[in-house]
């Protein structure tokens, strides 16, 4: 299994950002990308659960800020 370097990552979440209508910048797909392991159905994952902490949280874009300080409380809940 090849698995995906950051930066590809990076362009195929902001992609799956755009087709579900998710604000994303470059910052929060490269924390998602980071945190993917390497694998795009990871990545999707964490975009789609972002998404909801950044609509409640936040102004509905997903930012570096945001999907860090998302992806921490998901870790949190999971303790």
């Amino acid at each position: 299994v090849e698995l995906y370097s950051v930066g590809g990552l990076a362009d195929l979440t902001a992609l799956s950002a755009r087709i579900l209508g998710i604000r994303c910048v470059r910052q929060g797909a490269l924390e998602l990308a980071r945190r993917a392991r390497g694998s795009p159905r990871i990545a999707n994952r964490l975009l789609r659960r972002v998404r909801e902490f950044a609509e409640v949280r936040g102004d509905g874009v997903i930012t570096g800020e945001i999907a860090a300080l998302a992806l921490s409380r998901l870790l949190m809940a999971q303790a």
